[in-house]
């Protein structure tokens, strides 16, 4: 069959090729005259002109609407649109195709390394960055401030500093001792509660408690006991003071005088406190000759002083009537508000603003161990603070008022404290009318003769001449105290024992341990007396005129051994039907004794 020559010519291979695959060839076609423009327009109008008008609009579908987003021809697409839109090189020179930059290796590992870099960095700023960013702003921020204020910051510290310029330590009244504390600056500001006082001795270290504390301008003086004496050799303590308030740390040495002390008395007085309180807890002891140096002291700690508070009122009250500030005659009135709580003792039981004297109020303390009266003498001797301050400038450290006395059958007497060796230092001073004056010293123990007896008084004790004592009630539970002043001729002996959990029990091992305490003191006694007399006769027998003429002195004024003088009544307990319990309370009768030099009583 023949074809007509209307047909539509053949199409070349070269015509069928999409439009976009055709200029990709043309881009890279090795021909030199396809790249140009006047090259390219005769081809395409020659192909426009040969397709039909159905073909054009198939076409132009095809391109504008593609059916199909395959990737290879939308990237045909665009490289089309970027060759019609840009101008074609010109020239064989101007054609370049420019290679791809291949990858290193090295970057690979670069990249990893970077990765792990990163992530530690991440680390240690989550663990690490909130301390070191707040130490880093608050350095900036001292900086700053330091940059700001300069020296006035120092000055400001030191301004709060303290420097000890100097110190003294005084121990000729051993076992008192005084140390005075010199500084750069005023003390003022200064309280007590600012002050730290550790005592150091052996390697241990105990916290000091009991103390006077005075502030004069730049001084601080520092006055205490030494509750260790009497146990062993003196040796070299230490006194740490610290005061956080002022930035002050220094430890003071304590260089205690050379006192001999009697190794076999301290052991034979040992030996009294384990034989006879053994298992009881807290028990304190003091004792002390007025020949020795130095008392004998086992377990001195602040203590509840129940009846034995009665020896520091009695004391003042007597001070106060020296000092004119009082007289045994002098009334007062009862007042309610001093009623001691839980008493209903005799001035408890007057009626408010009922008039009494001083002695009567004296006379209830020592008789009856009246609560109140305690309360109405501390009072008119000047208020609870002026009793505390006359303790402290006496030395009585351990001693206290801390509220209104009132009375307990546990107790006996509340709310003062006190130690067994301020209470021995009080006894000895009054044993030798060395407490208040000669005078008043031996009318304070005439009182004393009206205590109540009592079961912890060891009676079988014939070496003792005399005693004058203050305890608590035999009634009492478990708090069992003896104080008194032993006397073995013309001696006196000091002698406390205070155990807050004897319980009635407990009674019949104290009054063994006073006369066992009694007899070691003695046994001292002779031994030093001996020893004195072998150094030397001149001085000895100087010593001995000396002391007679005290005892001479002691015996005029002392009504219990001038037989001229009856001493003053006293009521008491006696034995009269003979059964051996003293069930009689009367006034005794009194009698003087020409063999002991003595009045007594039955």
């Amino acid at each position: 069959m023949v074809k007509s020559s209307s047909a539509k010519p053949e199409r070349s291979m070269k015509d069928e090729m999409p439009r976009d695959k055709e200029f990709e060839t043309r881009s890279y076609t090795s021909e030199p005259e396809i790249g140009s423009r006047e090259a390219i327009k005769p081809q395409v109008d020659s192909m426009e002109q040969s397709r039909t008008k159905q073909d054009t609009k198939e076409s132009f579908k095809q391109v504008s609407t593609p059916k199909s987003k395959d990737p290879e021809v939308e990237s045909s697409k665009a490289r089309e649109d970027n060759l019609i839109k840009r101008p074609l090189p010109t020239s064989k020179a101007d054609r370049q195709v420019i290679p791809r930059t291949k990858k290193k290796r090295g970057s690979v590992i670069w990249s990893f390394l970077k990765l792990v870099l990163s992530v530690l960095a991440v680390f240690l700023l989550f663990f690490y960055g909130q301390t070191y960013i707040g130490k880093l702003f608050d350095k900036l921020s001292s900086t700053t401030e330091q940059m700001a204020s300069g020296p006035e910051t120092t000055e400001a510290e030191n301004k709060n500093k303290l420097t000890l310029a100097n110190h003294q330590v005084k121990v000729d009244q051993y076992p008192l001792i005084n140390l005075e504390l010199a500084f750069d600056k005023p003390l003022s500001q200064l309280n007590r509660e600012d002050i730290q006082f550790v005592l150091k001795e052996g390697g241990k270290t105990q916290a000091l408690t009991d103390y006077a504390l005075i502030k004069e301008g730049q001084t601080l003086k520092v006055n205490f006991n030494d509750s260790s004496v009497g146990q062993s050799a003196n040796k070299t303590k230490q006194l740490a003071v610290k005061i956080d308030k002022y930035k002050f740390d220094q430890t003071i040495d304590l260089k205690l005088p050379e006192v001999k002390v009697d190794a076999k008395q301290v052991e034979a007085l040992n030996k009294v406190a384990e034989d006879n309180f053994k298992g009881m807890e807290d028990v304190a002891l003091a004792a002390q000759s007025q020949d020795q140096k130095l008392p004998f002291v086992r377990n001195n700690k602040q203590m509840p002083a129940s009846s034995l508070i009665s020896w520091f009122i009695l004391a003042k009250t007597y001070q106060a009537v020296n000092d004119g500030e009082l007289t045994m005659e002098e009334e007062v009135k009862v007042l309610k508000d001093l009623k001691a709580e839980g008493d209903q003792g005799t001035v408890a039981s007057m009626e408010d603003n009922a008039p009494i004297t001083i002695k009567a109020l004296l006379d209830a303390v020592i008789q009856s161990q009246d609560v109140t009266a305690m309360n109405h003498l501390i009072q008119f001797t000047g208020g609870p603070n002026k009793f505390n301050q006359w303790l402290s400038e006496n030395n009585y450290f351990s001693t206290k008022i801390n509220q209104l006395l009132a009375k307990s059958e546990e107790e006996g007497v509340t709310g003062a404290t006190t130690s067994a060796q301020d209470v021995s230092r009080l006894l000895l001073a009054l044993g030798q009318n060395k407490l208040v004056s000669p005078e008043l010293d031996v009318q304070f123990k005439e009182a004393l003769l009206q205590t109540p007896s009592t079961e912890k008084y060891p009676k079988d004790v014939t070496e003792i001449t005399g005693h004058y004592e203050i305890v608590s009630p035999d009634s009492l539970g478990q708090l069992q105290y003896y104080s008194g002043i032993l006397m073995n001729g013309d001696k006196a002996q000091a002698v406390v024992v205070m155990a807050p959990k004897a319980g009635a029990e407990g009674m019949t091992k104290i009054a063994q341990a006073i006369a066992q305490l009694f007899g070691a003191l003695s046994s001292s006694n002779q031994g030093d007396s001996s020893t004195t007399t072998s150094e030397g006769d001149s001085h000895t027998s100087q010593a001995n005129e000396q002391v007679s003429l005290v005892e001479e002195t002691a015996a005029a004024t002392d009504p219990i051994h001038n037989p001229n003088v009856q001493p003053a009544p006293v009521w008491d307990n006696f034995d009269d039907n003979g059964d051996g319990v003293p069930e009689t309370y009367r006034q005794g009768n009194w009698y003087f004794d020409n063999a002991s030099g003595q009045w007594y009583y039955n």
